[in-house]
């Protein structure tokens, strides 16, 4: 069975990349708070 709407699964991979992207983003950034705090 072939999915005729790949454009359906190159969404939901966009969508994972862009939400892993962000929460790697939100880490780095507590991360990097919480060095500057202990200064």
């Amino acid at each position: 069975y072939y999915y005729d709407t790949l454009d359906r699964y190159y969404f939901n991979l966009i969508s994972l990349i862009i939400f892993s992207a962000i929460l790697l983003a939100l880490s780095v950034y507590s991360l990097r708070r919480q060095k500057y705090d202990s200064i």
